[in-house]
């Protein structure tokens, strides 16, 4: 009879390398960064990515505009005797075939790096960064068009997904202090990320990701902030370039009349909204000791994240 003590050595043996088995099933397939690492991605804990659908807003697929250019023009185009106040210009119709990326983040942290300054010499700083992954799934809404030629409020997939041009942006938002920081590109804090996070994955920045993203891709990213102020307790961090959703408004004056005048440039003050990823953070701490286990992924009064137009 074996030995109670063998056997429970054999029996650890066995249940260390199902647990090595199940993780190894787990990591991401191999690709060309752990090919130059000679390494495997470091395995997440589960809960430690925040995963957000693609952008499936069936109300982005379709809008209603007047065409101010030809109402400036003439203000009765297209009307009949028998149905003054009616024009083809007026809420015409515009359908638009939307497109949405995957996107998961992990929490928000900061690291101290040594950064150039103006002067060129390097100090030490406060990096706050998001490690990011976007992946295109594939998803497309497409509206459908009634016989008669309108909408009635179905969308389908639209048929053979396409790759997807990904251009991300990134802002760091304070509304209590009114306060906006762009991502910067920082490629020292870069290096520094990504020894901490996983040296054998490659984290492109804000300009290196920027490109076109196969169907069933992801990639990796890292967006990074210096130089913000230690007061802030409340952030949005907004995120661009997950889908090609958008809107516009036509402004008007006091008197209700648009503000465009014939002989403008098509599309004078008209104005432009992308719909991007709101991620709401908060840390209640003070602005003397900087620590990122004070981050916390939403507010007492917020929502994680949401969709907004900006």
């Amino acid at each position: 009879m074996a030995c109670p003590r063998l056997l429970v050595f054999l029996t650890s043996l066995a249940l260390l390398a199902g647990v090595r088995a199940s993780a190894d099933t787990l990591q991401d397939p191999p690709d060309a960064a752990t090919e130059a690492t000679g390494g495997r991605f470091r395995q997440l804990a589960p809960g430690v990515l925040t995963v957000v659908e693609p952008n499936s807003d069936v109300a982005d697929t379709v809008s209603r505009h007047d065409l101010v250019e030809i109402l400036a023009a003439d203000p009765a185009f297209g009307e009949r005797e028998k149905s003054a106040g009616s024009s083809p210009a007026k809420e015409a119709v515009f359908r638009h075939e939307i497109w949405g990326l995957e996107f998961a983040f992990k929490p928000l942290r900061l690291i101290q790096v040594s950064v150039p300054n103006d002067d060129g010499e390097l100090v030490t700083k406060n990096v706050w960064y998001l490690v990011y992954r976007v992946k295109n799934t594939g998803h497309r809404m497409k509206p459908t068009i009634t016989e008669a030629g309108g909408f009635d409020g179905v969308v389908e997939m639209a048929e053979n997904p396409q790759p997807v041009e990904f251009v991300p942006q990134f802002f760091l938002e304070s509304p209590e202090f009114n306060k906006v920081y762009p991502d910067r590109i920082l490629p020292l804090a870069i290096d520094a990320i990504q020894q901490r996070e996983d040296p054998n994955r490659r984290f492109f920045d804000t300009v290196d990701i920027a490109g076109e993203i196969p169907v069933g891709k992801s990639i990796w990213g890292v967006a990074t902030w210096e130089d913000i102020d230690p007061r802030i307790d409340r952030m949005h961090v907004y995120v661009g370039g997950l889908t090609n959703a958008y809107r516009w408004v036509d402004p008007k004056d006091q008197a209700g009349k648009y503000l465009y005048k014939p002989g403008e440039s098509l599309g004078a003050h008209r104005q432009l909204a992308k719909k991007m990823l709101q991620l709401n953070f908060w840390r209640p701490g003070d602005e003397y000791l900087e620590h990122e286990g004070e981050i916390r992924l939403g507010a007492p009064d917020e929502v994680d994240y949401a969709w907004a137009y900006r």
